[in-house]
């Protein structure tokens, strides 16, 4: 209508509208706002063959007249406007549909971005594993207030890492006073500052930033009595840099920390400010938390060493600090899931080297299935489609699926 297209002015009140006006600011005045009309009217015009424009002629009992813009077109006329409409629709190039559950296939020999989280994000749905890795589409990062999770994972890491490189081995850590622990914890909380951008730091304000130090160092405290309770270990390495070849390709890969174990092994482990899956659900036919089999695999092709003896988590989320993972037995890391122990989809396994060959097969198909260009629009369970974003790419709410479930009520999630 006349009232509405070209639309009124309304210029931002926080800005000098002079000053808007110079630059051309949307809606900062009527010869603008004219403007853009008039040049968006040409694109519609021009958009398709035929092109139909409609107004509401009456509106709450008043009159309306058509836009200036476009009143000096050819007028079909209200009862042939639906008439013209629906031919429209019917005059339309048949689509043909194609089933395509392959991308390009890895090149042999090439170097896959990803590392550990490429392979994990194929057993949630290898399509995500494609876009998020190989076509790298990412959603649109929220803005947050302070730290998000990912620094907060940077974060617990960098401090962790700091902690260990000065302290190396439980018996230190035991020998710590109380005192002398809060300050160890507190001096590896400066240095993992150094992780994030300083400018994004700075910009922080003072209560923020100490109560995000203030919950880092209570996580670390819980995780390190968990470390007290263990059998006596050695920090050999943290954040260590390593390839994974497999299925053809190779993968950069880095583990978090690895301790040799007073047993004789070693023990991996990782750090999780989020969800640890329970070792369980590593066995499952499309399993979760895969990332550690991945971690034992690439320190196997290592040079020789002693063999993995735990596989563990740590996780340091807020109120929830503990560690998750799989040992070889009692001695190897107290409390932890022994193989006798597991229960899942894909469990029992009888003994540590059936459960050791078990998690790398799992990791191998993965991984040759990433090789073949598997990208199929698959998802394993409901949470995947809510932590992935990506739903305007594979349009998973658009397809056709007999099974209501199966379709984890994808339209409302996308």
């Amino acid at each position: 209508t006349a009232e509405t297209w070209p639309g009124a002015p309304a210029p931002n009140p926080l800005l000098p509208v002079r000053w808007q006006r110079e630059r051309g600011v949307p809606r900062s005045s009527a010869a603008r706002e004219l403007e853009f009309a008039q040049r968006l009217t040409a694109q519609l015009s021009h958009a398709a063959p035929d092109v139909v424009f409609s107004f509401a002629s009456r509106l709450d009992e008043h009159v309306r007249a058509a836009s200036p813009l476009v009143a000096g077109l050819p007028r079909i006329g209200v009862a042939c406007a639906p008439l013209a409409a629906e031919r429209l629709f019917l005059e339309h190039v048949p689509l043909e549909r194609v089933e395509d559950r392959l991308a390009p296939a890895v090149p042999a020999g090439s170097r896959v971005s990803g590392g550990a989280g490429l392979i994990e994000t194929q057993s949630g749905c290898a399509f995500r594993a494609v876009a998020r890795h190989r076509l790298r589409a990412e959603e649109w990062p929220a803005t947050t207030l302070g730290i998000g999770p990912r620094e907060r994972g940077m974060l617990v890491h960098a401090a962790l890492a700091a902690f260990w490189n000065e302290v190396r081995d439980q018996a230190a850590l035991l020998a710590l006073s109380e005192d002398a622990l809060d300050r160890c914890i507190a001096e590896a909380i400066e240095r993992s500052r150094t992780s994030l951008d300083a400018v994004h730091w700075n910009a922080i304000p003072a209560p923020v930033a100490k109560t995000e130090a203030a919950c880092l160092q209570q996580a670390l405290r819980a995780w390190l009595a968990i470390e007290r309770e263990r059998a006596p270990f050695t920090v050999v390495e943290t954040e260590t840099q390593s390839t994974l070849a497999i299925a053809g390709f190779t993968l950069d890969v880095r583990l978090d920390r690895i301790d040799a174990l007073a047993t004789g092994g070693v023990a991996i482990i990782d750090y999780k400010s989020g969800q640890a899956p329970a070792a369980a659900k590593w066995f499952d036919e499309r399993p979760q938390g895969i990332q550690l089999a991945v971690y034992a695999r690439a320190h196997a092709q290592r040079e020789a060493g002693p063999p993995v003896g735990a596989l563990v988590y740590g996780r340091l989320r807020r109120g929830e600090v503990g560690a998750v993972g799989l040992a070889e037995d009692e001695a190897s890391w107290p409390g932890v899931t022994t193989p006798a122990q597991l229960k899942g989809d894909g469990a029992p396994v009888r003994g540590w080297d059936a459960a050791m060959h078990a998690l790398d097969s799992r990791v191998a198909s993965l991984a040759a299935a990433i090789a073949a260009g598997e990208a199929s629009v698959a998802p394993r369970d409901r949470a995947v489609c809510r932590t992935c974003h990506l739903q305007a790419l594979c349009r998973i709410g658009a397809m056709p699926v007999d099974d209501d479930e199966a379709r984890f009520e994808a339209g409302d999630d996308a």
